[in-house]
């Protein structure tokens, strides 16, 4: 499994071969699909930061 973080991305179109990740605690489910983590941005930036 890899993880990569280059850069956080503001955008409603997602290159293909790629998946959205919505962060936030008052994230709902989104219609466009994806994953959604309901938890502070910041803590998932320092968990995901860590993994390689």
């Amino acid at each position: 499994m890899a993880i990569r973080l280059p850069r956080i991305v503001s955008s409603k179109k997602v290159p293909k071969g790629y998946f959205a990740v919505y962060v936030g605690e008052n994230q709902k489910s989104h219609p466009t699909g994806g994953l959604t983590i309901p938890c502070n941005e910041d803590t998932f930036l320092k968990v995901t930061s860590r993994m390689y």
